[in-house]
C-alpha cells in the first residue's frame, strides 16, 4: 500500500518506523510542520519527525500550512492509496483526506472518545486513571471523532510518569497502525462510532499549571508531577524564597497543614496524607536525589513550602 505520513512529535517515529520497515507498505512521502525557535536562545530547531527522518536520509516536506495549495500539490504528487497521521498538530482538510483511496487514519493516545485534544497522556495521569490506551481512527473536520478502528487498552503503574506512559502508547500504537492498515486493506475491520454523549475534551498545558498547590490533595499534586515531567515541570517554592523543581515522588500516609515540613528528608503535608520528594533540581542545576539536595540545603521540620 501506498502511505504518505503525517506527523511531527516524539510519537510518530515508531509508527513511521512501522511502516518504513513493513514489507507491504511503501511510504510515498512524509510532511512535518516547519523547523521554528525553540529554547531560550531561539535557536531554529526541526520537529522530532523531521530530526529523526534527517537521520535516516529521508526528505520531509515542510509547509507552513497544511491547506495550502503547495501541500495539495504535493500529496497529489505522491498519490497515496492512505494517509496517516500521528502527532501532527494541525487539522487535515477533507481536499487532502479525499485524495487517497482509504482516505486518512490517526493515532490518538486515549480511549477515545475520552480525552479528545492534544493533552491526553497528561489528563490520563493527572486524572488518576487506571488505564490508557490508543485509538486508530478516522480522520474527519471535528477533532477526533472519526470512528474508531482499533482500540488497545494499557494497564498504568503507580511509578508511571509522561515519558514512560508516552513510550508505551508510542511502541503499542504503532503496532496496532499496522493492524489497522492491513485490516483496511483486507476489508476485515468493522468500524465503531464515537459515543457522543461520552466524549471529553482536554486543552493545552500552560506554564503556571506546573505550581504546586499544596492545598490540593497528595493523589493530586503526586499525579500532577507525574504528568508534567515533560513541560511544564513542577515546581514550589522553599521557605527560604528559591525555586525548586521536583521530578518524582511519592505518596505517605502522615498528615501535615498543607505546606508543612514534616521532617528531615522532604516529606511535605497535604491534608490527610504528604508527599515524599524523592528527586528535585535547584533551577540551572542537575536533577538529582532528595537526600543529596539535602546534603547542601538544611530544611527545619515545620518550617512551610509554598
Amino acid at each position: 500500500m501506498r502511505i504518505l505520513f503525517i506527523g511531527s512529535s516524539k510519537i510518530a517515529i515508531p509508527s513511521l518506523d512501522a511502516l518504513l520497515n513493513h514489507k507491504h507498505f511503501v511510504v510515498k512521502g512524509i510532511i512535518s510542520q516547519p523547523d521554528r525557535p525553540a529554547g531560550r536562545k531561539k535557536v531554529i530547531t526541526p520537529t522530532p519527525l523531521t530530526s529523526h527522518c534527517n537521520n535516516l536520509g529521508l526528505n520531509v516536506f515542510k509547509p507552513l500550512k497544511i491547506s495550502s495549495d503547495e501541500a495539495l500539490n504535493f500529496v497529489k504528487k505522491n498519490n497515496p492509496e492512505l494517509i496517516v497521521v500521528v502527532g501532527y498538530g494541525q487539522f487535515i482538510p477533507k481536499k487532502i483526506i479525499n485524495i487517497a483511496l482509504f482516505k486518512s487514519i490517526n493515532l490518538h493516545p486515549s480511549l477515545l472518545p475520552k480525552y479528545r485534544g492534544s493533552t491526553p497522556i497528561q489528563n490520563t495521569l493527572i486524572n488518576g486513571d487506571e488505564y490508557g490506551g490508543v485509538s486508530i481512527i478516522e480522520v474527519t473536520e471535528k477533532m477526533d471523532s472519526g470512528d474508531i478502528i482499533l482500540q488497545k487498552k494499557v494497564k498504568i503503574h503507580e511509578d508511571d510518569n509522561y515519558f514512560s506512559l508516552h513510550d508505551k502508547l508510542s511502541k503499542i500504537g504503532s503496532q496496532l497502525l499496522v493492524h489497522s492498515i492491513v485490516g483496511l486493506k483486507e476489508n476485515s475491520i468493522s468500524k465503531i462510532p464515537q459515543n457522543e454523549e461520552s466524549s471529553t475534551y482536554v486543552s493545552k498545558i500552560i506554564k503556571s499549571d506546573g505550581f504546586i498547590n499544596w492545598n490540593d490533595s497528595a493523589e493530586n499534586i503526586n499525579n500532577k508531577i507525574r504528568a508534567y515531567v515533560d513541560w511544564p515541570g513542577s515546581q514550589c517554592i522553599l521557605p527560604d524564597g528559591k525555586k525548586l523543581i521536583i521530578w518524582k515522588s511519592r505518596i505517605e500516609n502522615k498528615s501535615g497543614y498543607p505546606g508543612q515540613i514534616l521532617d528531615e528528608k522532604l516529606l511535605i503535608g497535604s491534608g490527610k496524607k504528604s508527599i515524599r520528594l524523592l528527586e528535585v533540581q535547584k533551577p540551572g542545576k542537575n536533577r538529582i536525589s532528595a537526600e543529596a539536595f539535602l546534603n547542601g540545603y538544611k530544611l527545619s521540620i515545620n518550617d512551610k513550602m509554598m
